[in-house]
């Protein structure tokens, strides 16, 4: 979702310069870029700006003040507590909100007892998740290619561990846990795994700030 997190002020500018040379070669009709979905560019702090702060309207206004909010985040809060936002309010589809409550939805336990092959597979889903719960839900196949091009992005692992990991993802026996549906509305006391004030944040009209 964003390779350079831990680098960049809360915008990446490598990533929006590929973003747009990519969406005008599918605005211009190239034959490689027939049919692809066009090419985003928000990283992990935009995107916690746009999940607390900004909604998701389409609009130049908005992408800007998720911009400059991404950036106070960066300054304000730190690398860390984002990225726990993020992992606490994304979207992981059949109306999940946190990787608390996706642990449990597809895996029926609680998230720091995933197995390694289990969490890259939740965090491989987090680029289109309703397109993964769908699939997982109809057919009981994950996107194994998805999640082994994760896990070999891993770069703390290295590469020996991130061969490993890539080999445990296809020889997983990947079962979802008992009853459990697509579309399956959560009770609200599961759909979150933290609430909006967790960790002494809270969010504000005009800024995400500590208490």
């Amino acid at each position: 979702e964003d390779q350079r997190f831990f680098e960049h002020p809360g915008f990446d500018l490598v990533e929006m310069s590929q973003a747009l040379r990519s969406n005008q070669r599918m605005a211009f009709g190239s034959a490689e870029s027939s049919g692809t979905a066009l090419r985003g560019a928000s990283t992990l702090s935009q995107q916690v700006a746009k999940l607390l702060v900004t909604g998701g309207e389409r609009s130049p206004v908005r992408k800007l003040r998720e911009l400059l909010y991404a950036v106070e985040m960066e300054q304000t809060l730190g690398k860390a507590r984002i990225l726990r936002l993020y992992l606490d309010n994304a979207p992981w589809g059949s109306n999940l909100c946190g990787a608390q409550a996706a642990a449990q939805h597809y895996f029926g336990k609680r998230a720091d007892r995933l197995s390694a092959p289990e969490a890259v597979w939740l965090a491989a889903m987090l680029h289109n998740p309703v397109l993964e719960a769908k699939r997982w839900a109809s057919s009981g196949h994950i996107n194994v290619a998805r999640a082994q091009w994760v896990a070999g992005n891993l770069r703390p692992l290295g590469r020996r561990q991130g061969v490993r990991l890539q080999r445990a993802l296809a020889d997983e026996d990947w079962v979802m846990p008992t009853g459990v549906k697509y579309g399956e509305v959560l009770p609200p006391s599961q759909k979150h795994s933290v609430s909006m004030n967790a960790d002494g944040f809270s969010v504000d009209a005009a800024i995400l700030q500590k208490k």
